[in-house]
């Protein structure tokens, strides 16, 4: 199978699970102290992170509700998908 199909079916894959993830957010504890955009977090304390709105996000994917694969031929993700690299 050439790597141009097994590439296109990675986008139509990643453009799936953007659009219809499995989680709406996910949480995760944090192991040490640490400041992020001047907000304060103390070791154990847990931080939800909202997937469905991230995922729709136009700040982040212009027009977000549109099925595009193509999306991902740009940029960033293009270079992770013509590399074969696998994103978690």
């Amino acid at each position: 199978m050439s790597v141009l199909i097994l590439s296109y079916r990675k986008v139509l894959t990643m453009t799936q699970f953007r659009i219809w993830s499995i989680w709406i957010w996910f949480g995760r504890l944090c192991s040490e102290s640490c400041t992020l955009n001047g907000v304060h977090f103390i070791e154990g304390t847990a931080v939800m992170v909202p997937v469905y709105h991230l995922h729709r996000d136009p700040e982040y994917w212009p027009d977000p509700n549109t099925f595009d694969p193509d999306r991902y031929k740009t940029g960033l993700m293009g270079h992770l998908i013509i590399n074969n690299s696998t994103l978690v």
